[in-house]
């Protein structure tokens, strides 16, 4: 249908991950006065981004090699992966390059 639904857990105290990556990021632009408060007691940036890493290292292993993905139209080149689709790539690489 083309629409999405994202439940989150609003968790008391929380602190944006970017928020550890400093001041020069724009999303803590409106908060940069508060950088030191927002970081205080957490871990530094590097263990924040090595966390989220391992995270989606983890969420994608789930689904490594799962053959069931290529059957699903909505996830991107899954045609391709299966070995469909050739027209319709050439078209968009024509389209991308100013050929078609």
């Amino acid at each position: 249908t083309g629409d999405t639904t994202l439940l989150m857990q609003c968790l008391e105290n929380a602190v944006p991950a970017g928020t550890f990556f400093g001041g020069e990021q724009p999303n803590n632009w409106g908060v940069q006065e508060r950088l030191p408060e927002l970081c205080a007691g957490n871990p530094p940036p590097e263990d924040v981004a090595a966390d989220g890493f391992k995270l989606y290292a983890r969420m994608h292993a789930a689904y490594w090699r799962d053959e069931a993905l290529l059957s699903k139209p909505w996830l991107r080149a899954s045609d391709w992966y299966a070995g469909c689709g050739e027209a319709a790539w050439r078209a968009g690489q024509a389209q991308a390059s100013g050929e078609g």
